[in-house]
């Protein structure tokens, strides 16, 4: 628990920044407007999102991890928590996520070869 004068201020401090506080409702409010504006797709990959499940995506060059919520500068969009994760991983490089399709297409058509040549399996 960070050092506050006393008590009172300890909890001002979490009933403005805690679960619940601006911070959270703001989220909310950004979410639910994105996901309006975007018919409640995904802005990556198109997918249908649930309200309430999408993850406002930012440029993470202009706010830190530190932050709670991002700016209104950097905010991209409303996605998915799939797309989130991989846009997330791969540092919000595109030429990482071209090459990493090129790579996967190369390998599943490699894959769909190797498993039309495999022997039939036995029924148990």
């Amino acid at each position: 628990m960070p050092r506050y004068r006393d008590r009172r201020e300890y909890y001002r401090q979490w009933r403005l920044n805690g679960p619940g506080g601006p911070e959270d409702r703001r989220r909310t409010e950004v979410s639910a407007k994105l996901w309006h504006e975007q018919d409640g797709r995904c802005y990556l990959c198109g997918d249908q999102i649930v309200l309430g499940e999408g993850q406002v995506d930012h440029d993470h060059r202009c706010c830190s991890r530190k932050r709670r919520f991002p700016c209104d500068y950097c905010i991209r969009g409303l996605c998915c928590p799939a797309c989130n994760y991989v846009v997330g991983h791969a540092y919000d490089n595109p030429d990482k996520l071209e090459l990493i399709a090129r790579n996967l297409r190369t390998k599943l058509a490699e894959m769909d070869e190797r498993l039309a040549s495999r022997p039939e399996q036995l029924a148990l």
